[in-house]
């Protein structure tokens, strides 16, 4: 009697284990395509540091529409000293500039202040977004 429950116990093994692999799956493609702040921050610092695949996941999540990844996307390439690495990070801080991001308003603010490699000061837009996240606030 105990070998036949063994018996009919068995075939559902295979379909628990194959029901947590599908979850386990989906929870990791979720969290690939919809990453935390945390691990947009953690890719802005590895990014800092050339980091091609960190560059490349913050590309993505900010493709995505992910603010906080525009804005760290965009900090670290206006860092660099080539003009189109500069010129896509404006776009970058432009992009979450306009989505509400205050801090990349400001970094947008400072650069056209100083200007860059392929970005020319231009002060009455920067003041623009320098004073646009205090507007935000009052």
């Amino acid at each position: 009697m105990l070998q036949t429950l063994k018996r009919r116990k068995l075939p559902f093994i295979p379909f628990l284990a194959l029901a947590t692999l599908v979850v386990a799956v989906g929870t990791w493609h979720y969290q690939a395509r919809h990453p935390d702040d945390a691990q947009i921050e953690q890719w802005g610092v590895l990014a800092g540091v050339q980091d091609e695949a960190a560059i490349s996941a913050l590309r993505t999540a900010a493709t995505d529409g992910s603010k906080l990844a525009s804005r760290a996307l965009g900090q670290v390439l206006v860092r660099r000293s080539d003009e189109a690495s500069v010129k896509d990070g404006q776009r970058w801080l432009q992009r979450a500039a306009e989505a509400g991001d205050a801090r990349a308003s400001l970094l947008l603010g400072k650069l056209l202040l100083k200007g860059g490699p392929g970005v020319n000061a231009d002060a009455p837009v920067s003041y623009t977004h320098l004073t646009l996240p205090t507007k935000r606030i009052v």
